[in-house]
């Protein structure tokens, strides 16, 4: 839950993106001719007086209450949802590239403890029951690849919103579409979006986002569990609380449904929820990411546990295959357990010979692989294989994430140069909130033909010129008497 000056902060920058929508749009329209100069100071104008008195509405909706002229030119346009929906793909920019950010250096972060952690031990638990044991490096390359998947997912979702809807009018032509591609240069889109029916790619969008994440939080889960299982519930806590705050998240994200009407405050409502909900996923992703890697820290080879159900069935397979029958192999080896554990004796220390009192159908060779499983000798030593696929694992998930964080770093710096050459001058800081009442007069390119600070005597000291503007060819200077 965000607190109220993150609220307040959010809404700043909210406004901000607001601000950089309708300027860039108006610097197109201005260059195309569409809307003269006097229009976009007229928006500036507008826009510095809503920003000086602070308003809980956004500035759509402000603009909106005032009959702004240049809203109404997008909504004719556009169309209210084309206008909402460009300005929610235009919002959600910043948030969403924070998200894979995140994503990104979790992943990074993942793969190096997976590095230093490569030869560790780790139990798999279902419920109470030990199933089997691996390499931990394994475990943490598994969590990597799914936030590789989440990743590479959200990422589909960012090019989906990479795209503007274009205008809404009846018989479009050439000239009206290069506008839009115009407009959606400035506004830092690649292009503009070709599906015919309306919300269906933001939809679409949004449940990308809540399904990547959805992703992140249930792997990480898993982790907790069996890390709670290893190591006690201490270290878990922390990531099944964050995992919980986010996976909440995500079911609010696809709850929020986009309107269904043309009401320009019903939606800006809505986009403003969203953008919200982004943020605080954003919160919660990054509280995953620390509970997880402060979580993972611990050395685990000094845990102790039980002989894992995978041990026990190799016993009684290896019995099988020399010819005792599937019950007695099972039974020789539970007899075999269970005489350890009443007389609290190590393998190590039991002597072949004893092996037949225990049970007739044990062979020495079961007391050998009981006892290098009891040791991690088997997982050590016999799991070259294992560590051979593990590391090639590692190298191609670490090339992997820094490909991608390659990628979106210059994407980030492309898309800055896009905004900086396609600035109108409008994206300046607001100086004034006074309406400009002088009517507009042509500009003054010739230089004046008497001086402003001349003291005027009984000649005139204009001397003999032509005419200025203003000046009628009749016009006679009257002299000021001393």
């Amino acid at each position: 839950m965000l607190s109220g000056s993150d609220n307040a902060a959010n809404q700043r920058l909210d406004q901000a993106s607001v601000v950089d929508f309708l300027t860039s749009t108006a610097g197109a329209l201005c260059d195309f001719g569409v809307i003269s100069s006097k229009d976009t100071d007229n928006l500036r104008l507008a826009l510095s007086g809503i920003t000086n008195a602070p308003s809980e509405r956004s500035l759509l909706v402000e603009l909106g209450l005032q009959n702004a002229d240049f809203l109404a030119l997008l909504t004719v346009r556009f169309g209210t949802v084309g206008v909402c929906l460009n300005l929610l793909r235009h919002t959600l920019r910043s948030p969403l590239e924070e998200t894979a950010k995140i994503l990104l250096n979790f992943g990074q972060a993942l793969v190096k403890k997976a590095e230093l952690m490569f030869n560790r031990p780790f139990r798999i638990y279902r419920g109470v029951l030990c199933v089997r044991q691996t390499l931990f490096s394994s475990v943490l390359v598994d969590f990597g690849e799914t936030l590789e998947q989440a990743s590479v997912l959200l990422g589909t979702a960012l090019q989906d919103l990479g795209t503007m809807n274009p205008n809404d009018l009846a018989g479009a032509n050439d000239t009206d579409v290069a506008l839009d591609e115009a407009i959606a240069q400035a506004l830092g889109f690649r292009g503009l979006l070709r599906l015919t029916l309306p919300v269906q790619s933001e939809t679409e969008a949004k449940h990308k986002i809540a399904q990547s994440l959805e992703m992140v939080a249930e792997a990480a889960t898993h982790l907790a569990e069996q890390l709670a299982a290893n190591t006690g519930e201490v270290l878990a806590h922390d990531v099944l609380a964050a995992c919980e705050g986010l996976l909440a998240e995500c079911q609010r994200l696809n709850l929020l449904e986009f309107p269904r009407s043309d009401s320009l405050l019903v939606w800006e409502v809505r986009r403003r929820h969203l953008i919200s909900c982004i943020t605080s996923l954003n919160a919660a992703l990054a509280e995953v990411s620390r509970a997880s890697l402060a979580a993972i820290g611990p050395d685990l080879t000094n845990t102790v546990g039980p002989l894992p159900e995978s041990a026990k069935r190799r016993l009684t397979y290896d019995l099988m295959v020399t010819g005792v029958t599937p019950a007695a192999a099972a039974e020789a080896v539970e007899d075999l357990l269970t005489y350890l554990g009443a007389n609290k004796v190590e393998p190590h220390t039991l002597l072949p010979a004893e092996l037949h009192r225990i049970h007739q159908q044990l062979l020495p060779q079961t007391l050998d692989s009981l006892k290098a499983f009891k040791a991690d000798a088997a997982l050590m030593a016999g799991a070259g294989r294992d560590k051979k696929l593990t590391m090639e694992r590692v190298v191609r998930l670490s090339k992997s994430f820094q490909r991608a964080a390659s990628q979106a770093a210059a994407t980030a710096s492309l898309l800055m140069i896009l905004l900086i050459l396609s600035s109108c001058g409008l994206k300046t800081k607001l100086e004034s909130s006074i309406t400009e009442m002088r009517p507009d007069i042509p500009f003054r390119t010739a230089a004046p033909g008497k001086p402003i600070d001349a003291t005027k005597s009984g000649k005139d000291t204009r001397g003999t010129t032509q005419p200025g503007l203003g000046d009628s060819p009749n016009d006679h200077s009257t002299q000021v008497q001393p």
